[in-house]
């Protein structure tokens, strides 16, 4: 047998084990559901979670960005559809602290102005997030984005959006690999069927914007035609 044909079965096996990993997993995964719906209430896979909560380091940011797109880029350096964000609410606990909404320090940022708001807004997060803990998300995907597109639009900042990307950790693991799975979820692991699970008074529908996308609609530039106004009202 020669080195290529070699080289072609090893990745064959390694593509083979993966694929054997993921249908365990997803295997998995869907008797946790079914445990879940049929028993009537939740299941917790304790041990895992907990291994995936000893991760956490403090102080604990909860970041969430808000952030709007453009087919026609209206700032320099940007391009059509890449997400320009203009608002973030920053929740800070620290160690032996309770975790409740009112308790941490909270921080935020909403840009009202006329022009860019990337960089007021990258000014601001390297102020209010400290060297050190972890930066909690929900489904890191966007986050991340934001910040590697901050990373690359202010070089004098690199250092810190790279050490944020690598702090981050994505809350949404754990109902997505069905760590944590209530019945009224039905499957789904979205914050709109999570959030409720866990307080009942929480839910997205009750808020004037019910969802991300609607969200991002509200906020509308007032014109195209230099600077760029946000802060529209929403539907």
């Amino acid at each position: 047998m020669n080195p290529g044909e070699k080289e072609t079965r090893k990745s064959s096996a390694q593509k083979g084990v993966v694929v054997c990993w993921r249908a365990g997993w997803q295997i998995r995964k869907h008797e946790n559901y079914i445990q879940a719906a049929q028993a009537g209430e939740p299941y917790v896979g304790t041990s895992e979670a907990r291994d995936a909560l000893s991760e956490l380091e403090y102080p604990l940011y909860f970041l969430d960005f808000e952030a709007i797109d453009y087919a026609l880029p209206p700032f320099e350096g940007n391009s059509p559809w890449e997400k320009v964000p203009f608002q973030y609410s920053l929740h800070v606990v620290k160690e032996g602290h309770p975790l409740g909404r009112k308790e941490g320090a909270h921080e935020e940022f909403l840009w009202t102005e006329e022009g860019d708001p990337r960089r007021p807004l990258a000014e601001r997060l390297v102020q209010d997030i400290g060297p050190e803990g972890s930066i909690m998300v929900y489904n890191a995907t966007f986050e991340k984005g934001i910040l590697e597109d901050l990373q690359e639009a202010f070089p004098q900042w690199e250092d810190q959006f790279q050490n944020y990307t690598h702090r981050l950790w994505d809350q949404g693991e754990i109902f997505q690999e069905g760590r944590y799975v209530h019945p009224s979820q039905k499957g789904s692991w979205s914050l709109k069927t999570v959030l409720p699970a866990f307080d009942p008074d929480l839910k997205y529908g009750d808020l004037d914007v019910p969802g991300g996308y609607g969200s991002g609609g509200s906020v509308q530039p007032d014109r195209f035609a230099g600077d760029v106004r946000f802060g529209g009202t929403r539907d």
